[in-house]
């Protein structure tokens, strides 16, 4: 597996980076999602040999020396699903690691649960919850509350029922307080969860309609999780999910990405919504050379322009585009970052530390690299 990461910052054209790779004896380090803080990295992902698998968290410093490696779960193979996305990882306003992954219920089929861990950044568990479902269950985001609590989000599949996204609201101690789903017209896949200012929530991701196949599809909820409105919008092909990010005024903008014909080519789409859900403005951006979508949440500057880290794909090289609009949507510029082109990688996360981004992205030993780049 692996990961590469790459600090941004503004300065002058210089660049530095670190490159190493990490084992675990005999065994394979697969999708690790990386958290970035201001004295190193914390590795969270799956760790897989003949007989078991298991979710490690590993601490690196700013130089790439691992410093600490703690195995949180094991299980037989195929009883843990790797983990996918790096917003299944946060620091807590208290200083701790939080993060979910998903295990099988044994005696049950085929049924998953959602477990929610706290840990000290020492690497010591606080606490280890599981999320008692109906179903099989994945969280693909969590956040922290404006309570101290959190929300796990993702989707829920139960017996012969449509997959529905699916919200969990839990206590400071990781305790579900109450959970809700949510259906476009069938099948709905959450990807992405923030919550507003009038403390309900506004969540992205994917639902299939009835009209136009696959779209993005937005919901708005109050704080108990009870629908205020919801929307979808994509093409007459099936579209790509959309992560949600706020904006000024109760206004929020989407990335996601569309299917402009049946050859499969992909594009990034941003969408700007009002607090009704409403499409202020919409813009796909086309490439002839490959295809372009959004991985990870936007970083927004402090004159209102923001940041967003595509996957991009050119003659079967694919990489990743650094890309920065302005508030209308418009290009500013655009950097490619990459490592090796003969690899595939996607980008698993961006951070905003103080005077610079941190990207951490994945392809397939464990490697990371860190670069800074000015400019």
């Amino acid at each position: 597996m692996v990961l590469f990461c790459t600090t941004i910052a503004k300065a002058q054209d210089t660049v530095r980076y670190f490159n190493k790779t990490y084992w675990a004896d005999t065994m394979n380090l697969l999708t690790p999602i990386g958290v970035a803080t201001n004295n190193g990295y914390y590795l969270i992902g799956n760790c897989i040999s003949i007989s078991q698998t298991s979710v490690f968290v590993m601490k690196i410093d700013l130089a790439g020396n691992q410093e600490w490696w703690v195995n949180v779960d094991v299980k037989g193979n195929e009883d843990i699903p790797s983990l996918q996305l790096g917003v299944q990882a946060i620091i807590s306003k208290d200083s701790c690691l939080v993060f979910t992954y998903t295990k099988r219920v044994f005696g049950n089929g085929l049924l998953r649960d959602i477990y929610l861990v706290k840990m000290r950044l020492d690497g010591t568990i606080i606490w280890n919850r599981q999320q008692v479902g109906y179903g099989e269950e994945q969280a693909l985001q969590v956040i922290e509350t404006n309570d101290g609590g959190f929300a796990l989000f993702g989707f829920q599949y139960y017996e012969n029922d449509t997959t529905k996204y699916y919200l969990v609201k839990t206590d400071t101690e990781g305790v579900e307080q109450w959970h809700q789903t949510y259906v476009l017209d069938e099948h709905s896949v959450g990807l992405s969860i923030q919550q507003t200012a009038d403390h309900g929530y506004i969540m992205g991701g994917y639902g299939y309609s009835n009209i136009t196949d696959y779209d993005t599809y937005i919901v708005k909820t109050d704080s108990a999780g009870t629908i205020q409105w919801e929307t979808n919008f994509g093409e007459s092909h099936n579209d790509c999910g959309g992560i949600v990010n706020l904006l000024a005024n109760n206004q929020y903008l989407i990335t996601a990405c569309n299917y402009l014909d049946n050859n499969f080519d992909r594009y990034m789409r941003l969408t700007k919504l009002n607090n009704a859900g409403q499409i202020i403005w919409d813009s796909t951006y086309t490439n002839a050379l490959g295809y372009a979508t959004p991985q990870a949440p936007l970083i927004f500057l402090p004159d209102s322009s923001f940041v967003a880290l595509v996957f991009y794909q050119a003659t079967n090289n694919p990489s990743n585009l650094l890309v920065r609009f302005d508030l209308q949507g418009n290009i500013i510029w655009q950097h490619s970052t990459h490592s090796n082109p003969e690899q595939q990688k996607h980008t698993q996360k961006t951070y905003a530390l103080p005077r610079w981004w941190v990207l951490l992205w994945q392809a397939t030993s464990i490697q990371v690299r860190h670069k800074r780049l000015f400019g």
